[in-house]
């Protein structure tokens, strides 16, 4: 299993900022991590000096591309410089983009971004089937694994498992309890089978447990439970 366990900032739900963000998981000692911005504002957010010194310290640096409030055309050249900022001050290694908001696809393939597609779950119409994800790489883009998003078609995560045979750049790991999706790994009732699927895996793990108030030791118990079967 991958020795890279990174987290994103945007599944702090506390938080105030991204400033804040990054301070608690690089507190946490994660060794990655996934700048995510949700919408356009929050993308121009200043990060400033001190936090990019902290980012500097991650082994694995990504940033998730707005995917609330926008569709990405020719119309979206602000967002795209500013993403390519981003990428060139924190040294990210690639940009997640969702498929479903996707307009003209020039957008991302006319740019200098490491751009990455993330699958969908069960509410979306694309980027929802081995097949899209096909698509997505024959025409030269990497792909994301989440894994939430794939439980929510089937429970014994075959999509997950057909996607991994594609390579994805790194995975978006969280559990599922009572219907709910994005919960902490360790406190799911699929845990065993995303072990499962994660068993080999050599590229980044993004944890993305959505956490409504600061718990640093839930935190280190879901580093705990990754780290114990990279061992094995």
């Amino acid at each position: 299993m991958s020795s890279v366990i990174g987290f994103s900032t945007g599944s702090l739900k506390w938080q105030l900022g991204i400033k804040e963000a990054i301070t608690v998981i690089h507190k946490n000692n994660f060794n990655g991590i996934l700048l995510s911005f949700d919408t356009p504002l929050k993308l121009m957010q200043d990060i400033g000096d001190y936090h990019l010194g902290l980012i500097a310290d991650f082994e694995y640096v990504a940033i998730h591309a707005p995917y609330l409030k926008i569709h990405y055309s020719k119309k979206s050249k602000m967002i795209m410089r500013r993403l390519e900022f981003l990428k060139k001050i924190t040294n990210a290694q690639h940009i997640v983009f969702h498929p479903t908001i996707i307009e003209d696809w020039r957008a991302l393939k006319n740019s200098s971004l490491p751009v990455v597609i993330e699958n969908m779950d069960s509410d979306n119409h694309f980027g929802t089937t081995i097949e899209h994800m096909k698509f997505f790489k024959e025409r030269g883009f990497d792909i994301v694994l989440d894994i939430a998003h794939s439980y929510t078609f089937d429970k014994e995560l075959k999509l997950a498992k057909q996607i991994m045979k594609l390579k994805p750049v790194h995975v978006h790991v969280s559990g599922e309890m009572g219907g709910k999706h994005h919960l902490p790994l360790s406190e799911s009732v699929n845990k065993s089978k995303i072990i499962r699927v994660l068993k080999g895996c050599k590229v980044p793990l993004i944890l993305e447990t959505n956490f409504t108030k600061r718990n640093d030791e839930l935190m280190k118990k879901e580093i705990s439970l990754l780290k114990s079967h990279h061992k094995k």
